[in-house]
């Protein structure tokens, strides 16, 4: 354990070499770093949405202001049990404002991954169909990025930290298309 954050451990997908320690959702710790940065059910994000620049990631977050970057080919109000915008910025807000205990991207995902499921329940809406859409979404933002990049844009303040293991075709399509941030946690 590590500052009274429980752990579970995440092997690698190619040698098991890669460990990230994913704190427990559950644990005292995440119920007290969520309480510090005030989420509570229902959440009322307050980043604000900006859907001009391409992201392989379909969404993203502004390092330097409260921005919540959207896939320019993305409708958050496509869901078809409703708008999603709420549960995606939800996740968005949390995995930002988590920074300040330093915690990982990885660790910040997962945490921003519960609430955004917290969310969802409180819509009333099916966690798996939801999971279905998001995925379809991010592989259609994603796809761009495989192709020519030359006409895409990425915002230069976006958060660079979940491309950090990426490979580095993406990371300097990403840089060629305005990228700044380091990406260092």
């Amino acid at each position: 354990m590590s500052a009274g954050i429980k752990y579970h451990s995440v092997h690698g997908l190619f040698d098991g070499s890669l460990h990230h320690k994913l704190p427990s959702v559950n644990s005292a710790r995440t119920k007290e770093m969520l309480k510090e940065i005030g989420f509570k059910i229902p959440y009322k994000p307050k980043l604000k949405w900006n859907f001009d620049f391409d992201l392989p990631y379909l969404l993203g977050y502004d390092t330097k202001a409260d921005i919540l970057y959207g896939d320019r080919g993305f409708d958050p109000d496509s869901y078809p049990e409703g708008s999603a915008r709420e549960p995606l910025a939800t996740h968005e807000e949390i995995e930002k404002l988590l920074e300040r205990f330093g915690l990982n991207y990885q660790q910040r995902h997962h945490i921003a991954t519960h609430v955004e499921n917290l969310m969802a329940d409180y819509l009333d809406f099916s966690w798996a169909r939801y999971q279905r859409w998001t995925t379809h979404e991010w592989h259609k933002s994603y796809a761009k990025w495989q192709g020519n990049t030359s006409k895409l844009r990425v915002p230069p303040t976006l958060d660079m930290s979940p491309y950090v293991d990426e490979d580095d075709k993406l990371i300097s399509a990403m840089r060629k298309a305005g990228a700044k941030d380091s990406g260092e946690e």
